[in-house]
């Protein structure tokens, strides 16, 4: 608990259990009274269902129990749509972010729109638990789709998925889509997609939600037509395409256009699982 910062008193929505307020000004457990009740969470859901009502924040979760990974300090969004989201990726719109697909560890904030991964063992951990996802803009703005952002696949070579979902804006928009990723042939982009149902792009009709047109950038549509979120670089082919909207819904709307192809994102989010 050493990273949740404190006031010099106390504790954020940790008063009562066994924390104090330490000289550097973070939480820190005292081993001498009751433990927070969500101690030894695997995910962010399981820490507010066992507890009040608790901030946005760091919390200690051990996504897999007994199993290889250890426990670590992990973001929750607690209040968007009712809260309980692990967090599990931030992008700042910066050049060189990893992708949502990625492997690699990034240590920023995501609820300051913050660059921010966990590795694909933590989000695999994470999907097996959860039954939706949300992709935030803003505490007006997102996007929630019924299943989880991956399946138990994203860490083998080659691998590339399509789910079927609802797609729900907040407003209560929804409509019925796709949700996929690619782990592979995703160096301008289309590592990641959420699409509508169905639709003609410039490669013709898609199928489960893409169309496959082009290996640089696999689930991304040509003219990234048809797509609610996709990513996309014209430039340099180095696996660091920005995030976009081309076709919003509802409070989720578009953002610049296919054409621009930017290396850094058109707009800062974070995306978690509950």
């Amino acid at each position: 608990m050493g990273d949740i910062e404190c006031d010099g008193v106390k504790c954020p929505y940790l008063a009562g259990y066994d924390f104090s307020c330490s000289a550097d000004g973070f939480c820190q457990y005292k081993n001498s009274g009751p433990a927070v009740p969500w101690a030894n969470a695997k995910t962010c859901k399981e820490v507010q269902q066992k507890s009040v009502k608790l901030l946005n924040g760091l919390y200690e979760l051990d996504v897999d129990g007994d199993g290889p990974i250890s426990p670590f300090m992990g973001y929750c969004d607690m209040v968007t749509d009712g809260g309980g989201w692990t967090l599990v990726y931030g992008s700042a719109v910066g050049d060189n972010e990893v992708p949502l697909v990625s492997n690699v560890p990034i240590v920023g904030n995501p609820l300051s729109f913050q660059h921010y991964n966990l590795n694909r063992a933590i989000k695999m951990a994470v999907a097996a638990q959860a039954t939706e996802s949300i992709f935030v803009r803003s505490p007006t703005v997102w996007l929630k789709a019924s299943y989880p952002m991956f399946d138990q696949q994203l860490d083998t070579p080659n691998a590339h998925w399509h789910q079927p979902v609802t797609v729900t804006a907040a407003g209560g928009a929804s409509a019925v889509g796709w949700l996929g990723y690619s782990n592979f042939n995703n160096a301008g982009g289309g590592d990641y997609n959420i699409s509508k149902e169905s639709g003609y792009t410039c490669a013709g009709g898609t199928n489960q939600g893409v169309d496959h047109h082009q290996v640089a950038y696999y689930n991304l549509n040509c003219g990234c037509l048809q797509h609610y979120l996709y990513s996309y670089s014209s430039g340099v082919l180095d696996g660091d395409a920005a995030y976009h909207v081309n076709d919003g819904l509802g409070s989720w709307t578009g953002t610049s256009g296919c054409a621009t192809g930017k290396e850094g994102g058109s707009f800062k989010f974070y995306a978690g699982m509950r």
